[in-house]
């Protein structure tokens, strides 16, 4: 999607820089990712394992991700899609709606594959209690772990994150 985020700009700037649309396609996807990568790397840097504070920040930071997505992939995506597409085929623009349909087929995809990982984030962090139990801890990360796994481009982070709590529950505290 970068790809071709790139190869359309300059053509997009030239003849479609007034349309409203355009910004909102182009720069609110790249917002999203930012945000949530940023809420992801701090997400996992909080000790769920230990900390009650931190286990229910860490669902928060979730619930706010799900709503960065859906916000800027769902609900400004689809109508300024939608609507730029509609304008290029009024204009008669048969190039640059071909084009637009392409992209705006895939990034569609794209954008609906990101809110099914959200979701699934959401469905399994949520409901989870705060563990008491060693093997409750071991199990409410490794649920954590694989639930985050796909809206956040941060891994190392949750690993080392996870390590450091396992760490501890065995009795080797950094």
């Amino acid at each position: 999607h970068h790809t071709s985020a790139l190869f359309l700009v300059l053509p997009m700037n030239i003849k479609y820089i007034h349309r409203v649309e355009y910004h909102q396609t182009a720069v609110s996807p790249l917002m999203a990712a930012s945000l949530c990568y940023a809420a992801g790397c701090y997400k996992f840097s909080l000790d769920i394992g230990k900390k009650k504070s931190d286990f229910f920040l860490y669902k928060s930071v979730v619930l706010l991700q799900l709503g960065i997505i859906l916000y800027t992939r769902v609900y400004l995506w689809f109508p300024a899609a939608i609507s730029f597409r509609t304008h290029l085929k009024e204009q008669n623009d048969t190039v640059f709606l071909y084009c637009a349909s392409v992209v705006i087929t895939f990034l569609s995809l794209f954008n609906l594959i990101l809110v099914a990982d959200g979701v699934k984030a959401a469905i399994k962090c949520i409901p989870k209690k705060f563990p008491k139990t060693h093997s409750e801890r071991k199990k409410t990360l490794k649920t954590f772990r694989r639930a985050s796994s796909g809206i956040d481009y941060c891994p190392s982070r949750i690993e080392s994150s996870m390590s450091n709590v396992e760490s501890f529950h065995n009795g080797k505290a950094d």
